[in-house]
């Protein structure tokens, strides 16, 4: 039924308006319509119309479709359908029939009416079983209500069930997974345990490795700048300099501790190999080290230069680059294949990337390897990674980036020229005091212990080596840690592996521990040596420092260790043997000065004194300056010395000195008497220590040379002050073939002469002579295959030193008994490695008449007069008196310029050229001797020749006629008027000291005290410069101090418009350009030193001058003639201004003011000259003291002589007085009374007579010659030196 309702309902709802507008269109309507709306009708209760009008109306209705869409099919009445079934059943009433009326909505409508027809029907046989079905429906509800309260309380009871097992499985995986972490948690905590013993003790390591990172972290910055500046400022200085600016520089960035370059720059692994390698363990040979390996890396554009005196540069990097090329830099002695195979060395190495090492590096660098040096490589167009060098303009090579440049130079202070330094990085690893102080300790110990050094060694390197282990094996543990991923527990693999480096390491540590404790045991019984290692590192620092004095005393690290072990070795003081080799090398005024410095190092080392003590020697003067009033000082005490005295008291003023200058007042006669005595003996004044005593004779200014003496034998021994050095016949034996003897020129002795003799007495017969010149190193390659000694003169004349590194090579073949003897000025020309590598050895005549003539007549002459002079041996009285004349002219040469004004100088050569001329002249004479012409060869020709200043040949002359004329009368030319010597056969003389046989005053021998004592005092200072355990830093507010005392004492500059004379102004002219140049020098001192000017080299010169109370050079150059030091020379620069300023009247002139006092004498004799109308060549000057005349002289001194007034006229003897004024008369020339006894005396500006310029020549400072009575015979007078000296 119902699939009928829905056709018929799909049928109404396919009509439309359109359709019922269709059906509403006819006028006559077909039986079929009519059917069709009849049962339409009948279904909708309509009632049936009477015609089609009202039928029409009835579909034209607007809700008609809507009335048949909403039909109720249920609600149909029986009667309804019985009216129907009519309509129904009529065979035409069919949807097609109906349909072929052509009207859609008739057969749609006709569709319906069947389906309503057939659905009542239907519907009514379908009801009673609906009726059932409801019923059946209820019953099968009621059941389904049953059911489903059954389901329900089933799914109850199943969920529970559920929930049950759910609860159960959970608590029996729970029990399971508890049982599976029970397991787990046991093996995790065997791990853990594990673990925890691995890493035990690495938690605290850690932490501070933590907190030392967050240190290191927070001072990058600061670690960054302090790097930069060493690496920049610092690498080129020695270490206490670099600890001078390191200390500047961390105030400045405010660094807490003490900066270590090598901690921020360099591998720990790094570090430990150089340790292995032999690098020294101090501070600046690892930032040395550092400065090396950072020049290596790609960013540096330099490679590094190492100054390298004591070689320890190259003894660690031949080490720690056990595959290295090492070369020898080419320098002028260096042949052009030599050159060749160098720079092929070279290229080979940069081609292959092989690390190379350039040794003997000297101040200029070969101009080959510029490129190189500047590391101007390019890569290769062709991208293949390949670079190369441009070497030469039309030559490159292949360039390996792996290759590795080192230069070392071996010299002591190189001199670099700025090319080099922007060439190069150099690096000092020179060693000062206290860095060679290990290094010393293992060669003496490895000397006296060779197995306690081996163990030390190998202790050493083992403690290295298990550092470097241990390290890598904190490494392997870090990594296995971090690879572990983060369940560390759940790695068994890696518990095992941290097992196993814990028991390595632990084993590692524990012989670590044992190689520290052996360490510290062989280092307990290295200490015993200690004290010799800081002997010996301290003689060959201050030996270093010596070279400022001379060029010629240059020694060599090696030099000094090998002594000191040859020393061991024999059982011998080490300190004894290393003063006496290298006192051997030093001339006799700088021995005191070696000596002294090594016995102020010893006590310095023993707290005794302090580096202030020391430079408070040379320091006096300046500091006397700031005492203004001083205590009421004894008459016979000057004001100069005075002040030096209060100096002491102040410097230790709660010391034994702190009651000098009143046990002076208060014992005043026996301080008067000690001083008197010459200061042979200790000062009155008890408890002062040795130094004490030495600094108060020091002030005293006569004994300072005596006390220096005795204070190095209080703390050296005897043996120090006696000590002249190894002989010669020692020193030839030990150098060997290849070790030249270098000698020094020196005055009066001749090295020929001795090694001839030590040839005859080694009987050696050929012994070869030459001079520096072309072909010496052949004629040495020659000579050392045979047993030849040679001897060359003037080697600092040579222009290539080729035979030195023949000699020196291993490859050249050498005879044990040949000898290399060599002869040198002091001079800068000579190679430093010459001098260092040879056996200097210093030729100096021994003091007394005594001594000489031992050695020239009883040593050197005797013994082969009779074989080559034959006729002399009938007079070997005038040979005696030959040598005894020579004996006093070398004498007089001791006492400076009183014994020879000019510094004239005399050798054992003057001897043997006039014992040959005497000879050849006695062949020719027949047998017969002419006197006057031995005379004047002697005097005038082989002595005198030697000088040109009159006054000693004067001197000459008259000795030589002395000594002659005594031999003709067969008389000891010794004798004196004293009678001191007795008058021995002729042939058994025995010489004597005594200044009487010279000639001299007592006064001369003050004078060459004062002369030692200066020259001492001048080189003291210069050597103290260095040898502290600190830089010789500037003390900027000393000085300040000192310029400002200068610039207060200084007076003002002349107007010298207002000058008298010509004279005057010139003179006025000259103290102004030295007052400028004082006064300019002192403000750019003061700038310098505040910090607002550069200090520049003649900066620092001048203030070093200053500071040791010496005058600047360019001071000298400009100043008066003097010898004073700095404070009495400001005294003196006032002086003499103030007398130009008081004026010049009454024509009385003080010589010392004058730069040129001869304009005085010139003007007076022009003047006489214009007046009288006189030829200028007949005006002389008169002199005479006292009277009337033209001009009076004041300003003068004598010397070697003495004004008696009594009798008016000149005497022998000396006299602290000054000299009484000179009256000066210009006269015409008249000859002299020949009965009347007249010496003529120069007049000198300075003390020394004789000047060096700066051009190096010598020149006379005689300002004119005085003619005075005498009351003795002239010679006496001009063989004593007398003259007269300006006041200083």
């Amino acid at each position: 039924a119902m699939p009928a309702i829905k056709s018929a309902n799909k049928a109404l709802a396919s009509l439309s308006k359109q359709d019922i507008q269709e059906l509403k269109s006819y006028s006559l309507v077909p039986k079929a319509v009519t059917q069709t709306i009849e049962a339409v009708m009948i279904l909708l209760k309509e009632k049936k119309p009477n015609d089609w009008t009202v039928t029409r109306q009835i579909i034209s209705r607007p809700d008609f479709l809507e009335r048949l869409q909403s039909f109720d099919s249920d609600a149909i009445q029986p009667e309804v359908i019985s009216k129907l079934e009519r309509v129904v059943k009529d065979p035409d009433f069919t949807p097609d029939k109906v349909g072929q009326t052509g009207s859609f909505a008739c057969r749609s409508l006709c569709i319906w009416a069947h389906a309503v027809y057939n659905y009542y029907h239907m519907e009514k046989r379908v009801a009673p079983k609906r009726e059932q079905l409801i019923q059946a429906q209820e019953i099968l509800n009621e059941a389904n209500g049953h059911y489903t309260d059954a389901a329900a309380e089933l799914r109850t009871v199943t969920s529970e069930l559920l929930v049950l097992k759910a609860t159960y499985g959970a608590a029996r995986n729970e029990a399971d997974e508890l049982e599976s972490k029970i397991v787990k948690s046991k093996q995790r905590f065997t791990v853990a345990e594990g673990l925890k013993t691995a890493l035990e003790g690495q938690q605290e390591k850690w932490q501070e490795e933590l907190q030392q990172i967050d240190i290191e972290v927070n001072n990058t910055l600061k670690a960054s700048f302090l790097s930069a500046v060493t690496l920049t400022y610092g690498r080129g200085l020695t270490r206490e300099y670099r600890e001078v600016l390191r200390e500047k520089w961390e105030n400045i960035c405010q660094w807490k501790g003490s900066f270590v370059l090598a901690d921020h720059l360099t591998p720990p692994n790094h570090q430990r190999e150089w340790v292995i390698a032999g690098l020294p363990s101090d501070v600046t040979s690892f930032e040395n080290a550092c400065c090396v390996w950072q020049c290596w890396t790609e960013k540096c554009v330099k490679w590094p230069l190492v100054i390298d005196p004591q070689k320890r540069a190259f003894s660690w990097l031949t080490k720690w680059l056990p595959k290295t090329e090492i070369l020898k830099h080419p320098n002028s002695a260096t042949s052009a294949d030599a050159k060749r195979r160098f720079y092929a060395k070279i290229e080979q190495c940069i081609e292959i990337g092989f690390p190379c090492i350039i040794t003997d590096v000297g101040e200029k660098l070969d101009p080959y390897l510029g490129p190189i040096l500047q590391k101007k490589y390019v890569e290769e167009p062709s991208g293949s990674g390949m670079y190369r060098i441009q070497i030469t303009e039309d030559h490159s090579v292949n360039y390996d980036l792996d290759f590795k440049l080192v230069l070392c130079c071996m010299e002591t202070s190189p001199k670099f020229s700025n090319e080099v330094h922007s060439s190069v990085n150099v690096i000092n690893f020179t060693a000062v005091d206290g860095s060679l102080d290990d290094q010393v300790l293992s060669s003496i110990v490895a000397c006296k212990k060779p197995e306690l050094e081996e163990s030390m060694r190998q202790n050493l390197t083992s403690i290295a080596g298990n550092k470097k282990l241990l390290a890598g094996y904190e490494e392997q543990l870090l990594a296995e840690l971090e690879n572990s991923g983060q369940d560390l527990l759940a790695n068994s693999m890696l518990i095992q592996n941290l097992q196993k480096l814990k028991q390595t390491t632990h084993y590692i540590s524990k012989q670590l521990s044992e190689a520290e404790a052996a360490k510290q045991e062989i280092k307990s019984l290295r200490e015993g040596y200690k004290p010799v290692a800081d002997l010996v590192s301290r003689v060959y620092h201050i030996a270093s420092r010596l070279r400022v004095l001379s060029p010629f005393y240059a020694f060599s690290f090696e030099f000094i260790i090998n002594i000191a072990n040859k020393a061991i070795r024999a059982k011998q003081d080490v300190a004894l043997q290393l003063y006496k080799y290298i006192t051997q090398a030093l001339q006799p005024s700088h021995r005191l000065t070696f000596a002294l410095l090594l016995a102020t190092t010893v006590d310095r080392f023993a707290n005794e004194l302090t580096e202030s003590d020391v430079h408070l020697l040379y320091k006096l003067p300046i500091l006397a300056v700031e005492f203004s009033q001083l205590p009421v000082r004894p008459p016979w005490i000057t004001a100069e010395v005075w002040g030096l005295l209060n100096v002491l008291q102040k410097h230790d003023s709660v010391g034994n000195l702190a009651r000098l200058c009143r046990h002076i007042i208060s014992n005043s006669d026996e301080w008067m008497a000690w001083a008197s005595a010459g200061i042979v003996n200790p000062p009155p004044l008890k408890g002062i220590s040795a130094y004490q005593t030495f600094l108060i004779s020091h002030c005293f200014g006569q004994g300072t040379v005596a006390a220096g003496w005795a204070y190095v034998k209080t703390v050296l021994g005897e043996e120090y002050a006696s000590s002249e050095g190894e002989a010669l016949k020692k020193v030839v034996t030990e150098c060997g073939p290849r070790m030249p003897v270098l000698f020094v020129i020196s005055s009066n002795v001749d090295p020929l002469s001795a090694v001839m003799r030590l040839a005859e007495e080694c009987g050696i017969e050929n012994v070869q002579e030459i001079s520096a010149g072309v072909g010496v190193s052949s004629l040495i390659k020659t000579a050392a295959q045979t047993n030849t000694w040679l001897f060359i003169h003037n080697v600092h004349l040579l222009d290539t030193f080729q035979f030195f590194q023949q000699l020196a090579d291993s490859e050249t073949e050498a005879s044990s008994q040949f000898r290399l003897f060599l002869t040198t000025q002091s001079s800068q020309d000579l190679p430093v490695h010459l001098i260092e590598q040879s056996v200097k050895y210093s030729f100096s005549s021994e003091t007394g008449i005594k001594s000489t003539m031992q050695r020239e007549f009883w040593e050197r002459v005797i013994p082969v007069v009779d074989d080559e002079y034959s006729y002399l041996t009938l007079h070997k009285t005038l040979v005696f008196s030959l040598c005894a004349f020579h004996a006093v002219v070398v004498e007089r040469c001791k006492y400076g310029s009183l014994g020879w004004s000019s510094g004239v100088t005399f050798d054992d050569s003057d001897l043997s050229t006039s014992l040959a001329q005497i000879e050849l002249l006695f062949e020719r004479a027949s047998g017969s001797m002419d006197w006057h012409a031995v005379t004047y060869i002697v005097g005038h020709i082989n002595y005198g020749g030697r000088t040109g200043d009159p006054s000693d040949l004067n001197v000459i002359t008259s000795l030589a006629q002395q000594f002659i004329s005594k031999a003709q009368l067969g008389l000891n030319p010794l004798k004196v008027e004293d009678n001191t010597y007795a008058e021995p056969p002729p042939c058994d003389y025995v010489a004597h000291d005594s200044m009487n046989c010279t000639g001299l005053s007592e006064e001369a021998f003050i004078e060459r005290k004062k002369m030692e004592s200066r020259v001492f005092l001048e080189s003291v200072p210069c050597v103290l410069q260095g040898l502290g355990k600190r830089a010789p830093t500037v003390d900027g507010a000393e000085v300040m101090k000192i310029c400002e005392t200068i610039a207060k004492g200084l007076p003002a500059t002349f107007d010298v418009a207002k000058a008298e004379t010509n004279i005057v102004r010139n003179e006025m002219t000259r103290y102004n350009e030295l007052l400028k140049r004082v006064r300019d020098d002192t403000e750019m001192v003061k700038e310098a030193v505040q910090g607002t000017a550069m200090v520049t080299s003649a900066v620092q010169r001048t203030i070093d001058r200053l500071m040791r109370n010496a005058l600047p050079e360019e001071w000298l150059q400009m100043s008066f003639c003097t010898l004073d030091g700095l404070v009495e020379w400001v005294r003196g620069l006032k002086k003499r201004c103030e007398y130009f300023r008081n004026g010049t009247k009454s024509n009385v002139y003080w010589i010392p003011a004058y730069y040129q006092p001869v304009a005085l004498c010139a003007d007076l004799l022009q003047s006489y000259a214009r007046r009288n109308n006189a030829p200028l060549t007949d005006v002389v000057l008169k002199f005479s003291v006292g009277g009337l005349g033209s001009m009076t002289v004041t300003g003068l001194r004598a010397v070697g002589c003495a004004w008696d007034a009594s009798v008016g006229a000149l005497s022998p003897g000396a006299s602290s007085d000054p000299f009484p004024p000179l009256t000066v008369t210009a006269t015409e020339a008249s000859p002299l009374d020949p009965e009347e006894l007249c010496v003529v005396l120069p007049v000198y500006l300075h003390p020394n007579r004789h000047v060096t310029t700066t051009r190096g020549a010598t020149v006379s400072t005689m300002v004119f010659e005085v003619t005075l009575p005498c009351s003795c015979l002239p010679e006496k007078l001009i063989l004593a030196g007398a003259a007269l000296v300006a006041e200083q």
